[in-house]
């Protein structure tokens, strides 16, 4: 799973990023920001927090709205990720045989599931 976006601060002179990877055990939420000292763009890096019993999930897709990382699992989930703070949100089970494929539209989530259904998600 790979996700960027762009994190909206105050310094438009000199944006900052962030660049999302994960895999089946863990989400890294890495921050390309402008460092003025140094004048240079430094990448920090650091984990997604995660309930205490664990989210390993296979996840097919992510998508990034503002604050929200939306991805989708092969169990059929939807999880939700904050962006900013680093932290699980929620999950919501979404279809029965996996989510394969996603479109971010400016409200909606339309997730297509493995059962053949194509499901809007209001965000």
């Amino acid at each position: 799973m790979l996700s960027w976006g762009d994190i909206s601060n105050a310094n438009t002179k000199h944006p900052s990023y962030s660049l999302i990877l994960g895999n089946q055990f863990q989400i890294f939420m890495n921050k390309l920001e402008f460092d003025i000292s140094s004048m240079q763009y430094l990448m920090k890096n650091g984990q997604c927090q995660l309930p205490n019993t664990g989210l390993n999930r296979q996840y097919n897709f992510s998508k990034c709205r503002g604050d929200l990382l939306l991805t989708g699992t092969s169990s059929g989930e939807v999880c939700i990720f904050s962006v900013y703070s680093s932290i699980y949100r929620a999950s919501m089970p979404v279809s029965a045989n996996g989510i394969h494929s996603a479109a971010l539209g400016t409200d909606y989530l339309f997730v297509g599931g493995g059962d053949g259904k194509i499901k809007k998600i209001n965000i």
